[in-house]
């Protein structure tokens, strides 16, 4: 476990000293090669057995470089932290989310609209709104 640890600064180290934290910087190529195969060397020691798309990936790295730069915290506070304003930031969108995908008609829209049913099968069958769009 302190070895993964140490392995995944190095990471993050790399990825600074390659400007990938530089997001202000229009000069940075951001198809450089060396970014992926950082980024999936994170996404094989973090996310192990899991396929998630790369912009989950990304915003692990993200939120992993928040946490280490957490240096008067202990770490899991620095994990619940971290993790807190990412929820927090969820929550503070969920009425745009809802808003924007209120008309189609998807898993994963229905989740976040009814949990319940979903989640437990319970209530109404689903049933496209007028004009929804069906993906």
């Amino acid at each position: 476990k302190f070895q993964q640890k140490g392995h995944l600064k190095v990471l993050i180290t790399e990825l600074e000293t390659e400007g990938f934290f530089d997001t202000d910087n229009a000069s940075i190529d951001w198809e450089k090669e060396r970014f992926s195969e950082l980024g999936n060397q994170f996404c094989g020691k973090v996310f192990a057995g899991h396929s998630l798309p790369k912009h989950f990936v990304i915003r692990g790295i993200m939120d992993y470089r928040s946490i280490l730069s957490l240096k008067d915290r202990s770490q899991p506070d620095a994990f619940r932290f971290v993790v807190g304003r990412v929820c927090d930031r969820w929550i503070e969108r969920c009425e745009a989310f809802w808003t924007e995908t209120r008309y189609h008609e998807h898993a994963c829209y229905n989740i976040a609209r009814r949990p319940l049913e979903q989640v437990f099968g319970i209530g109404r069958k689903s049933e496209p709104l007028e004009d929804t769009v069906v993906i």
